[in-house]
C-alpha cells in the first residue's frame, strides 16, 4: 500500500473537485450573515472551517480563485511550491506572486 493510500484510509478523506483528497475537520458553529459580507459572497459564510487535503504526485490541484483567506500546514514531502497570481496593471494579465514556505 502505497503512503498516500494509507493517509486517505486512515484520515478518512473523499476525492475533492479540485484534484486530491480531502476531509472536513472543523465547521464554526456560528457564521456571518450574507448582508455583512462584501458583494463577492453569495450567501452566508462560517466564521472559520478547517480540511485536511492531500495531493499526490502526479495529480494536481485545478488551478482557482479563492474567495476567502487560507492557511496551509504542509507536513510531508513538499515538492511544489503553492503558486498565486493577481491581476497585474493591465486588467487581462496576471501577476505571479512568490509565496515562501515557512518551517518554523
Amino acid at each position: 500500500m502505497s503512503e498516500a493510500k494509507f493517509w486517505v484510509e486512515h484520515l478518512g478523506l473523499a476525492p475533492h473537485l479540485e484534484g486530491g483528497f480531502y476531509r472536513q475537520t472543523y465547521l464554526s458553529p456560528e457564521s456571518i450573515a450574507h448582508p455583512h459580507l462584501p458583494p463577492r459572497y453569495s450567501g452566508q459564510r462560517p466564521f472559520s472551517s478547517a480540511i485536511y487535503f492531500l495531493l499526490e504526485h502526479p495529480d494536481f490541484s485545478a488551478f482557482h480563485r479563492l474567495q476567502s483567506d487560507e492557511v496551509w500546514h504542509f507536513y510531508k514531502n513538499v515538492r511544489r511550491k503553492p503558486t498565486a497570481f493577481r491581476r497585474g496593471m493591465n486588467a487581462n494579465a496576471l501577476q505571479r506572486i512568490a509565496l515562501r514556505l515557512s518551517c518554523k
